[in-house]
């Protein structure tokens, strides 16, 4: 080997990447160099200065594993910046000037390197040498620092792929890179580019996106660009604050207002199966203040919802502005969701009877009632509460007999002598006076040697205190509860009362408290035995059984049903008119009906008391045959029974039920039966009938639609099925990126990866088809096809199987985790396009993969990466945006960039910012109905505009508008 060996340091070394090195079997190898290519190349460049030309572009010093030839060919670039001549003097005169010449070997060494190649002729394969031998040298660095980052346990597995994936990328693409191309060519290039656009005027110069007036306003979709498309979430799909939802686990019920403010919860959801069961709401939007409309059901549910938001119908989901009463809608037939808690049975027991007859108004509880065995029930439940006493009073059978519970005076004296007696010996064993325990306390010490001496009790803020001044808990100190000792504080029963939010409210004030929501099932059972004990009723009139429930409160009346509901109870609620003391007073009445929840409220509730008549009403339904009018399927399911019927007649399909002949199915004119359409299903072979006939869903006939004013309405995103429960009604919660994609790859064979944050893959498959075919996207889930459309699903299915596409449905993504999806893809089959749907439902992460807590923060973070990604890769990425709700206060809604949601980065880092803005979404009467208006407002390479798209509502697409020419 030539020169002196002991400048031979690898470049970029260190102590840790050394230990790392040695450490590996090739510890022994150095790293591959070729000391030969090197000085042939720089001796080539003292024997042909020009020929530095050829290798500048693509040959920097780093790229030289000896650290003089580094010096070397770095005097040289210098010089030839300089514009000055490179020679043995003035490559010398340059490493002199920098202190380095003697520590190469002197002139010696330069004019030795002239000797080591005969020509210059061949400095470009020697420059390609040197090149390669250190991009082997940067790969075995990338492998160095993915060992070192799999060593490290602090950090998270994520940034540990990201990190060795950029690494190792970050190699492969650096030499392709940044070469110096001289002018001539690239004249020659720029002038091939104008005759192919000149030749191909009308199509776009970057990635096409379908959409003709769209590609000419933007020239395509350009290799690098961050494009970010806008929208108001949701479209408007929202419902009021107030609507409540129910925790699928714990039974607790929130309003949809206090779930945003959290920013989390769980809640129900009807599967595509039709049967509900837990889903985690992803997204919480506040979307201002809108127009709602109360709608109420023939079993008078109710819900105040925007026009746009959808309900379910057996024709699938449609937006409540285009339904109308007598159309029946998706509610939930059951909602088994119990909770956790199991208090003891007194409590259920005295909760209910007190929401019913009692009286939590006056000083002390009150039970009115005639029958004596609730009256007895009550009190033994009441008597369970520390300190308490019970009397009847009748007022010499002139009025119904009332229960008064009052705190027990000998209890209290008993209470307060040991109270007195545990105080005492605590401040002796911590040897501490009275005074000092008066003095930290706040009261006099006379009053602390009445506590000590059994003759009074602090009251509740001061006992606190003193349990904290001690260290002793409320119980140690007051084994029973200070309640339960103080004569001007609460009994027992009425502190406990406060605590729940019971106390002090009048009849039409009342309301089932939270923790009933969190009892577990049988004592949920008891709090509804005794609540139907006295409030309700079981009669049976004309051989038909009911039950009833009857109160002037309509939210307890609204609780109850929902309560019920947990039961498989279905009870319709109706408003009726009452006298009260001489005055028409409203009252609400619950009924039970149905004969399968009749069943199951005598199974599973019952009423204590009420035993004879329920004996009676069940004699009744086991001797009548079942009343199927009310649960049923509508009619408007008919034809999916005809589509899975086939040639069959119906005729010959009733024979094979074991029905006559001549009889009659009332075909397309009534509801259907769940056990006839079982029977369906099961001759049919048919999953989806099958499905009807045993899904969690009661169809409920809407009987008004009516305005409700103006008011703070929100949103929830849940993932894949999109839908969620409230106020025990099933409510629905992207498209124009989604189109973008799809005509990228069907329509022009561009190489796509789309990442969907809140649909399924499946769900992304049913839009493409239904885009493709025509076909309603509702029918498509439903399978629900006719014969001629069997062809074109067969035909657009093929040909999608050909497109190069990949989805992701990640409900949690990261920009770490998108970016190591999409470079395997680059690497592994190439990509033209990158989607995201959308930006807010991302998650940042910071250096040690927590979350953020600036979400501002977060989302700057979200889009920059996006933005590096595009370059990265060199491809386009378009990113779904929501808009803040500031838009919906102007007069015009139109967005602006102003209204950019959550971070002004978001303007900033994308190249091309584009709207959607639907007219008839704000104007139900506009004149430009499926018309939506694309407004590009910022367009970093060139000009912006704005165009129009058809927007197929049924389809959930955007399509090109087909233009007439009209002479005039």
């Amino acid at each position: 080997m030539k020169g002196d060996s002991s400048c031979l340091t690898p470049l970029g070394s260190s102590p840790r990447r050394a230990a790392l090195y040695n450490a590996s079997p090739m510890a022994d190898l150095l790293p591959p160099h070729s000391q030969e290519a090197e000085e042939a190349v720089l001796g080539s460049l003292l024997i042909d200065p020009e020929a530095i030309l050829r290798v500048a572009s693509f040959l920097v010093p780093e790229h030289f594993y000896v650290v003089k030839h580094q010096w070397v060919y770095e005097a040289m670039m210098q010089l030839q910046e300089k514009r000055e001549p490179i020679d043995l003097l003035t490559v010398s005169a340059q490493l002199q000037a920098q202190d380095r010449l003697s520590e190469i070997g002197g002139e010696g060494y330069i004019a030795q390197l002239t000797n080591s190649v005969p020509t210059a002729l061949n400095v470009e394969a020697y420059a390609r040498a040197v090149e390669q031998n250190a991009i082997r040298r940067k790969m075995i660095g990338a492998a160095s620092d993915v060992a070192r980052l799999a060593y490290d346990q602090t950090q998270t597995i994520q940034t540990v792929i990201e990190k060795s994936e950029a690494a190792i990328f970050a190699v492969s693409e650096d030499h392709a890179e940044n070469q110096m191309v001289p002018i001539r060519k690239a004249v020659s290039d720029f002038f091939e580019l104008i005759e192919y656009l000149h030749e191909h005027k009308d199509e776009p110069l970057g990635i096409p996106t379908g959409f003709n007036d769209l590609d000419k306003l933007t020239g395509g979709l350009q290799r690098g660009d961050l494009v970010i498309v806008a929208a108001r979430p949701g479209v408007g799909k929202c419902v009021t604050e107030d609507t409540e939802v129910v925790h699928p686990h714990t039974g607790e019920i929130f309003t949809i207002g206090e779930m945003v403010r959290r920013r989390q919860g769980e809640l129900l959801t009807l599967r595509h199966d039709l049967q509900l069961g837990p889903a985690q709401a992803g997204h919480f939007v506040d979307d201002g203040i809108k127009p709602v409309f109360r709608v109420r059901t023939a079993l008078g549910r109710e819900i105040e919802a925007t026009a746009a938001h959808p309900f379910l119908t057996i024709d699938g989901w449609k937006a409540l502005g285009n339904l109308a009463p007598g159309v029946r809608v998706a509610v939930p037939r059951q909602l088994p969701v119990f909770g956790a808690d199991n208090p003891p049975e007194h409590e259920p027991k005295v909760l209910a009877y007190l929401i019913a007859d009692g009286c939590v108004t006056q000083t002390n509880p009150q039970f009115t009632n005639a029958n004596v065995s609730l009256r007895n029930d009550f009190a033994s439940a009441a008597l369970c509460f520390s300190g308490t006493r019970v009397c009847i009073q009748s007022s010499n059978n002139t009025r119904t007999p009332t229960v008064y519970v009052s705190g027990d005076l000998g209890f209290i004296v008993l209470g307060r002598k040991r109270l007195g007696e545990t105080l005492k010996t605590s401040l002796r064993v911590r040897n501490l006076t009275q005074e000092r325990l008066a003095e930290a306390v706040g009261v006099t010490p006379g009053a602390v040697s009445a506590w000590v001496h059994g003759a009074s009790a602090p009251e509740p803020d001061r006992f606190a205190k003193v349990c904290a001044y001690l260290d002793m808990s409320a119980s140690e100190l007051a084994e029973t509860g200070i309640t339960s000792v103080g004569k001007r504080t609460p009994n027992a029963l009425t502190a406990w009362l406060q605590a729940h939010g019971v106390w002090g409210k009048n009849a039409a004030e009342k309301h089932v408290p939270n923790v009933v929501f969190r009892y577990r099932r049988e004592r949920l059972a008891l709090f509804l035995n005794r609540l139907f004990a006295c409030d309700g009723s079981v009669f049976v009139s004309g051989g038909r059984a009911t039950v009833s429930y009857s109160t002037v409160s309509e939210r307890l009346a609204r609780q109850v049903q929902h309560l019920l509901l947990r039961f498989g109870v279905i009870a319709k609620l109706r408003r009726r008119t009452v006298q009260y003391k001489g005055q028409a007073r409203a009252a609400y009445e619950l009924q039970v009906t149905h004969r399968e929840s009749l069943l199951s409220f005598f199974e599973h509730i019952g009423a204590y008391g009420k035993e004879a008549a329920i004996a009676r009403a069940r004699q009744i339904l086991s001797d009548s045959n079942a009343n199927a009018n009310l649960d049923v399927i509508p009619a408007q399911a008919w034809p999916l029974l005809e589509s899975a019927k086939g040639d069959r007649s119906w005729r010959s399909v009733q024979v094979e039920m074991g029905l006559e002949a001549s009889g009659n199915l009332h075909v397309g004119k009534r509801g259907i039966s769940r056990k006839r359409m079982a029977q369906f299903a099961h001759i049919f072979a048919d999953a989806r009938l099958a499905e009807l006939a045993a899904s969690d869903v009661y169809w409920d006939e809407i009987v008004s639609i009516e305005p409700s004013g103006m008011q703070q309405v929100y949103d929830l995103s849940v993932p894949e099925t999109h839908n969620f429960v409230a106020n025990d009604m099933v409510v629905h919660n992207t498209s124009l990126m989604l189109n973008l994609a799809h005509n990228a790859s069907m329509r022009h064979r561009q190489r796509v990866a789309v990442f969907s944050l809140e649909m399924g893959n499946e769900q992304l498959v049913q839009r493409f088809v239904a885009s493709e075919t025509g076909i309603d996207s509702q029918r498509l889930r439903r399978g629900d096809l006719r014969d001629d459309e069997w062809g074109a699903l067969t035909r657009v299915s093929m040909q999608m199987a050909d497109m190069t596409m990949f989805l992701d449905d990640s409900p949690s993504l990261t920009p770490l985790d998108l970016r190591v999806k999409a470079r395997r893809i680059y690497q592994e089959h190439g990509l033209d396009l990158i989607v995201v749907d959308y930006l807010q439902l991302m998650q940042g992460e910071n250096s040690s993969g927590k979350g953020m807590e600036n979400r501002v923060q977060e989302i700057s973070y979200i889009s920059r990466a996006l933005k590096q990604i595009a370059r990265e890769l060199k491809v386009p990425l378009i990113a779904g945006s929501q808009l803040s709700r500031l838009v919906e206060q102007r007069s015009d809604k139109r967005p602006m960039l102003s209204d950019l949601r959550e971070s002004g980065s978001i303007e900033q880092d994308a190249d091309i910012v584009m709207f959607i803005y639907r007219d008839e979404v704000y104007n139900p009467d506009t004149e430009f109905k499926n018309i939506a208006e694309i407004s590009v407002q910022k367009n970093r390479n060139g000009p912006t505009g704005k165009i129009n798209l058809f927007f197929d509502n049924r389809l959930t697409s955007f399509k090109n508008l087909a233009r007439e020419k009209i002479e005039l």
